[in-house]
């Protein structure tokens, strides 16, 4: 079952045109405020999101008074985002599930929990690699 209702749709994001969207916010930076309502749906504070960024407590801060996420951490976030949504599909669209899947330790991915590997576009490649062959039933 595909999921009709994504985080990345529920604002503002058109799937058509997402990575249209995705590298003008990766090159700007996002509002906070999107980095805030990703970790409420993900189910996780928003220390543990900052900390998967790898955003210090300091720079967390300063970016929570700034309202704005800096580039790298912008398109760290969008990177995340998107595959959160590919694998609401393996969930029916529950966002507490999803987010649980994401912060546990897969065997397919060598025991490395899917939220530590899309830091990066080579990590976040091979989650989205295990989601597909999940959505298509190849448990591997």
């Amino acid at each position: 079952m595909i999921a009709t209702s994504t985080f990345l749709t529920d604002h503002g994001y058109d799937p058509r045109t997402y990575e249209e969207d995705a590298h003008a916010g990766a090159t700007e930076g996002v509002p906070y405020r999107l980095f805030e309502q990703f970790a409420k749906a993900a189910g996780v504070s928003e220390a543990k999101l900052a900390s998967v960024l790898g955003l210090p407590t300091s720079t967390h801060g300063r970016r929570k008074r700034e309202g704005k996420l800096a580039p790298a951490e912008s398109e760290r976030l969008l990177r995340l985002m998107k595959l959160f949504d590919t694998a609401l599909e393996l969930f029916d669209g529950d966002n507490a599930a999803t987010g649980r899947w994401f912060f546990a330790p897969r065997p397919a991915l060598d025991g490395a929990r899917p939220v530590d590997l899309v830091t990066t576009e080579f990590g976040g490649r091979m989650v989205e690699r295990l989601i597909g062959r999940l959505v298509h039933g190849v448990y591997t």
